[in-house]
């Protein structure tokens, strides 16, 4: 587990209040990044400031709102007395389930109709054009690789760009 150099409580859902005492070590206050997009509500400070990344440092005061990137690096300078802000995460994009509720989405996704373009075609894949079942061509084309037709026919539209990827 990390050690970190302040106090956190969680305050609510992806909002936390962190408190930075004044006896810190300046070296534990290390430059780095988020995994997510974050706001920093300051709520007391005496002397401390933050610093973006390629920017100069900029004094904190109750009131201050900063918005920090995910991956942006930034660090905040010690100052005199305690340092309390309330930290906000943007809502994490990962989902957690079961792999059975995994098992039933995929199901659902398969079972659904082949999607359509808004002219009504279908996307043009081996499958929506029937070149996944072998087929014949009569007198018009002469096939003495022996490679059936359905595969030459997907080979062709494919090396020209007009073939769309099946959807699994």
């Amino acid at each position: 587990m990390k050690i970190y150099p302040f106090k956190e409580t969680q305050i609510s859902e992806n909002v936390y209040r962190r408190t930075f005492s004044p006896e810190t070590a300046e070296d534990e206050l290390i430059w780095h990044r988020d995994a997510e997009d974050r706001k920093i509500y300051v709520v007391e400070s005496a002397g401390w400031k933050f610093q973006h990344d390629d920017a100069l440092p900029v004094s904190l005061k109750p009131g201050d709102v900063i918005s920090v990137e995910k991956k942006q690096w930034h660090r905040v300078i010690k100052g005199i007395g305690p340092l309390v802000v309330e930290i906000h995460k943007a809502p994490n994009d990962t989902i957690r389930i079961t792999l059975g509720e995994l098992r039933q989405r995929i199901a659902e996704v398969k079972s659904k109709k082949p999607k359509k373009r808004p002219s009504g075609w279908l996307p043009a894949t081996s499958k929506n054009l029937k070149l996944d079942q072998p087929f014949t061509a009569d007198s018009w084309i002469t096939n003495t690789t022996g490679v059936p037709v359905n595969v030459l026919v997907k080979n062709y539209l494919s090396s020209m760009g007009l073939l769309d990827e099946d959807e699994e």
